[in-house]
């Protein structure tokens, strides 16, 4: 390894890993313990937010879960970063680390390892409203965490009862079939939005093609497009589709 890996590596407490891959390189994580305050990953959020979409993340799990905070954290960074997000998890995965393992692209399972799937813990401190307030706001907003996290995980009956306080107990089997229903849904929705794009470009491409040439001159003008005054029609239009 170069010395800014062994910085890095040194700086993880030999809880993160770099290699080099063909375009990019691999960072290993590994949370192999309670999730704790937000300060203790700050590097790793820092890592993760420097990767491009030639990395990868590899992103070791056995942890009973942890505070709220820091899950979601570590969650809007693994989610942002345009790497490719692999999981593997084994030992248990609870609580906090679910929601972080729902945040990959792909998993790898060990077929003994316990899921625990769960509303949050916490408490609250102040006056009788103050606690009232507080409590009404993370129940609501944990919803909508759940809802986000485990779309297509979940139906929408198991979610609610989630929210209930309901506890849902898994094996890696019928943990790894859902998450193959998650992908597949995920890949048809990446096929609607790539079909909406090309029908909003055909209908762009139609309505160029009723403009005027002045009128297209005018749009390559604005775009900054130089161009010839005795260009035809066709070539603007061509122009302005590049």
């Amino acid at each position: 390894m170069d010395d800014n890996t062994d910085m890095m590596k040194a700086m993880m407490g030999g809880k993160m890993g770099v290699s080099a891959r063909p375009h990019g390189h691999v960072f290993e994580l590994r949370l192999d313990k309670a999730i704790e305050a937000p300060e203790d990953y700050a590097d790793w959020v820092q890592t993760i937010r420097g990767t491009t979409e030639n990395d990868m993340i590899e992103l070791h799990l056995c942890t009973p879960g942890g505070r709220v905070d820091t899950t979601l954290y570590l969650a809007a960074a693994l989610r942002d970063s345009p790497a490719h997000k692999h999981v593997v998890i084994s030992g248990m995965c609870a609580s906090g680390g679910t929601i972080l393992m729902m945040c990959g692209d792909s998993w790898e399972i060990d077929p003994y390892t316990q899921f625990l799937f769960h509303n949050y813990s916490g408490g609250a401190m102040g006056k009788g409203h103050d606690i009232k307030l507080q409590t009404d706001y993370m129940m609501g907003m944990m919803e909508d965490v759940y809802k986000d996290f485990f779309d297509g995980f979940f139906t929408e009956e198991e979610l609610l009862a989630v929210a209930r306080g309901h506890e849902h107990w898994m094996r890696a089997e019928e943990v790894g079939e859902r998450l193959q229903k998650v992908t597949e849904v995920r890949e048809e929705r990446v096929t609607d939005a790539m079909e909406e794009v090309a029908k909003i470009l055909e209908d762009a491409m139609v309505d160029l093609k009723k403009l005027t040439k002045a009128q297209l001159q005018q749009m390559c003008r604005d775009d900054g497009i130089d161009f010839d005054k005795k260009i035809t029609k066709k070539k603007l239009i061509e122009m302005l589709e590049d």
